[in-house]
């Protein structure tokens, strides 16, 4: 938003680059057909402000490979890689859950499908007799407060079993000993091992599964192309070493397929020559930053918290943006309130300020202490 954006408010945040470090975390969040463009503006802007720049990542991707690199020593990299060795299965075929006495028997399992109708599916469908407290559900329906609250408790937890959307993939200090993971494009996998058995406790027994629900377009939410070279590159049985070192011959082969990515690129190029910003910004803010009709509703605590909410937004000084404070009391319903027809069950006040805060009496109506704002996706 700071570099493409065309608001005041954005712009003037590009002051405080001069004379500094930038990093970037979690860089191949950003879409790769995004990359070319960006590196090229960070790279004009370092020198004309000089500033640093710190690309962070565990997976680097294709059009990346030409920068300089900064890494561990390579014999540190393989003895903490043949410490932390781990199996990798591929089961295309079958349903991994058709017996759920693995989920049970196993001491800390993490399932990750790709979207939430298929987490939720997973986490209702699968018979469990184990205890309430040792099985969590997680995803964006899910308060962000609580949501970190339940990753405490997985953590601490020696046998937990949860359920997750991408929520748990990356910059999530938590292990398992098994992790069932959908079918995804390979840096997503590779970015989910980074949560299966990262100290090497369990002694080479650390198990990823990779499991194919073979449904309609059952690559959503990612890239057709992406997920079906991933597959391609799958087998059987292999090590996590073994996955690792697919990982470039990966990026290779979407780098050189991707022609939707290529077409995206020269697009925003001849815009950016045009200097048409209007456009460039919408461009990049429809691919970068998905508008859907999700919504972000916020789901207080208790009537104190509540009411200290709707104060702080009637305040006609206050505006939606300078509520960051309440931030960690949001979750996101999978759909508008209007699609889901419960628009009555917020403050109309607010509403029409563009906020969403359930009426007090509505709250236990409208999430459910368990799957969150996910319930409505079973309407």
């Amino acid at each position: 938003m700071t570099i493409y954006s065309n608001a005041q408010s954005d712009k003037m945040k590009l002051a405080s680059f001069k004379n500094s470090l930038l990093i970037l975390d979690e860089v191949q969040t950003v879409p790769k057909c995004l990359l070319p463009n960006i590196i090229s503006l960070l790279d004009y802007m370092a020198k004309k402000m000089s500033f640093k720049v710190l690309l962070v990542s565990a997976t680097i991707p294709y059009e990346l490979s030409n920068l300089p690199k900064i890494s561990c020593p390579e014999s540190i990299k393989q003895r903490y890689l043949n410490h932390v060795q781990k199996r990798i299965l591929f089961q295309p075929k079958q349903n991994p859950f058709d017996n759920a006495n693995e989920l049970r028997n196993e001491k800390k399992t993490l399932v990750m499908a790709n979207t939430r109708k298929k987490c939720l599916n997973l986490f209702s469908t699968l018979n469990l007799s184990r205890a309430p407290k040792d099985i969590y559900y997680l995803s964006a329906g899910i308060r962000k407060k609580t949501r970190q609250e339940k990753i405490l408790e997985i953590k601490n937890s020696p046998n937990a079993l949860a359920f997750s959307t991408q929520v748990l993939e990356a910059g999530v200090d938590t292990s398992f000993s098994t992790i069932y993971r959908e079918l995804a494009p390979l840096d997503n996998i590779v970015q989910v091992l980074g949560r299966l058995d990262r100290e090497g406790e369990y002694e080479g027994s650390a198990t990823l599964i990779i499991f194919k629900i073979d449904e309609g377009n059952y690559w959503n939410p990612y890239q057709e192309l992406e997920v079906k070279e991933t597959e391609k590159l799958l087998v059987p049985e292999q090590s996590s070493t073994d996955m690792y070192k697919k990982l470039e011959i990966y990026y290779k082969n979407i780098s050189e397929k991707n022609l939707q990515n290529k077409n995206w690129t020269k697009d925003l190029e001849n815009k950016i020559k045009r200097c048409d910003f209007d456009e460039v910004w919408e461009a990049v803010r429809n691919i970068a930053i998905p508008q859907d009709d999700r919504e972000t509703i916020f789901i207080p605590e208790d009537k104190s918290q509540w009411q200290e909410i709707y104060n702080f937004f009637m305040n006609p000084k206050k505006s939606r943006t300078t509520g960051t404070k309440f931030m960690d009391l949001t979750a996101s319903l999978p759909k508008s309130i209007y699609k889901l027809g419960i628009h009555n069950m917020f403050t109309q006040e607010l509403l029409e300020k563009g906020i969403l805060l359930p009426k007090f009496d509505a709250l236990e109506k409208i999430y459910d202490k368990t799957v969150g704002l996910d319930k409505w996706l079973k309407q």
